[in-house]
């Protein structure tokens, strides 16, 4: 018998925003249900480059998530920073350019190793919606 998982905490984002067009560079990984768990791996990857990255505004890391599949589940995950403009970023760094739109906006207080409970408890309202398995 499967000891029984515990539901994904209730999350609220903290703000919404209206962006300007961003442009993030950084490490990326293909993430599946089964390697989110590599995500802690990820950022400790990208941390020494903080601060260092070509280009970079400002002093706030992000966590992105794109071209989502439903089957099977993955995403592309980016631990990057903004940049400005065309900078040349080092060998192994992807740019995702995100357009001006009002966004939903998540902090993750906790430690990195537990980002997945975040992630988790941000996708658990949505899951019914889109059919979406988040554990």
């Amino acid at each position: 018998m499967q000891p029984k998982e515990a539901p994904a905490p209730q999350i609220q984002p903290s703000r919404s925003e209206d962006s300007r067009p961003l442009r993030i560079a950084g490490l990326k990984q293909r993430l599946t249900n089964e390697t989110m768990k590599d995500t802690p791996a990820l950022w400790q990857r990208f941390i020494p480059h903080f601060g260092k990255v070509p280009g970079q505004v400002g002093n706030i890391a992000y966590g992105l998530c794109s071209k989502l599949e439903m089957k099977p589940f993955s995403f592309d995950y980016l631990a990057g920073v903004e940049v400005s403009g065309n900078s040349k970023q080092p060998e192994g760094f992807s740019q995702v350019n995100i357009p001006a739109l009002r966004y939903a906006v998540f902090s993750h207080d906790g430690h990195v190793s537990k980002i997945s409970q975040t992630v988790d408890a941000m996708l658990a309202p949505l899951a019914s919606f889109f059919r979406i398995r988040t554990n």
